[in-house]
């Protein structure tokens, strides 16, 4: 036989979580705090000052700005503005590599942005698209016609926000390039991948460093060096956001109690498991297994996309 073409399974999941184009008050702001999420925030209209770790950014119209997983950040305006932003995860290891080990987390107006335009477009198109889903009523199940187009449309929704992301990823690894910082050699991409699966598979375990360096056969000090400049976190952080996505997972598709959760977790105990859960959601288990549940969800400020 003779092959044209082949490509190898392809598989991917995308999460966008907490859409919000909205209006704020005069004197408004948001307490610093952090997730494990990816956040891009885009200035609409006003001034919007952003701290990001240790450093203020001031965005205005125009300008964008993208918070890594487990970054501290806060928000405020003096004036009113107007701003889009939403909450994301990616599963693919390398874009998160790209996203941790940004340099600069601004994106200005007249930056580059890509190839299908500049960031105002896109942001644009994306707001117009959710916009249109909005408008669109939730039909009864038994309406098969509308039913089906209200899918579509959240496909094609799905197919923007992942090109979106894909070009998100594009301009901050074009800007490592230009900068000279770029995101480690391919053998050091290798090892930190290999080692972030590792870790991953192993969640319910404590962590042991030196025994996954010994697997790896390599340094525990040059694994170290190698995943924090890959992933822009340490192997402890990045384990730990891990535990806290599968916690996640179970808090919301499963009846597990707290205690059942920590335990399966290896946490030394419910209130342990609490403390951590907080510090990287700024909620308690309770109340984060509380707001997501479906039914007390309004549709327009959250969206879970898998694909």
């Amino acid at each position: 036989m003779e092959y044209f073409l082949t490509f190898p399974n392809m598989y991917s999941a995308f999460r966008m979580i907490g859409m919000n184009y909205a209006r704020t008050d005069k004197d408004w702001s948001y307490p610093k705090h952090k997730h494990t999420y990816f956040e891009f925030l885009y200035c609409v209209e006003g001034v919007i000052e952003q701290t990001v770790g240790g450093t203020i950014y001031e965005l205005h119209p125009g300008d964008a700005i993208v918070m890594k997983a487990g970054s501290p950040h806060a928000s405020r305006t003096a004036k009113p503005a107007v701003y889009f932003g939403f909450h994301f995860d990616v599963e693919m290891k390398a874009a998160v590599g790209i996203l941790q080990n940004a340099v600069l987390p601004l994106i200005s107006s007249k930056t580059k942005w890509s190839k299908n335009g500049s960031i105002t477009t896109a942001v644009e198109q994306l707001i117009h698209a959710f916009r249109s889903l909005q408008d669109r009523p939730h039909s009864d199940p038994s309406e098969t016609v509308s039913s089906l187009d209200r899918s579509l449309a959240e496909l094609s929704i799905q197919a923007q926000l992942l090109e979106f992301i894909t070009d998100l990823c594009r301009f901050f690894f074009e800007q490592s390039k230009q900068t000279n910082s770029g995101t480690g050699t391919s053998t050091q991409f290798a090892l930190a991948h290999e080692a972030a699966s590792l870790l991953e598979a192993a969640i319910h375990e404590p962590l042991k460093i030196h025994e996954l360096a010994e697997r790896l056969n390599v340094n525990r000090s040059y694994l170290s060096e190698c995943f924090k400049k890959i992933y822009g976190l340490s192997l402890r952080s990045y384990w730990a956001q891990t535990r806290t996505h599968e916690a996640k997972k179970w808090l919301t598709e499963s009846e597990l109690s707290i205690e059942q959760i920590a335990d399966k977790l290896q946490f030394s105990s419910a209130s342990h498991f609490c403390q951590h859960f907080r510090q990287w959601t700024g909620l308690t288990p309770h109340q984060f297994r509380n707001q997501n549940d479906k039914e007390n969800l309004p549709t327009a400020n959250y969206t879970t996309t898998y694909l």
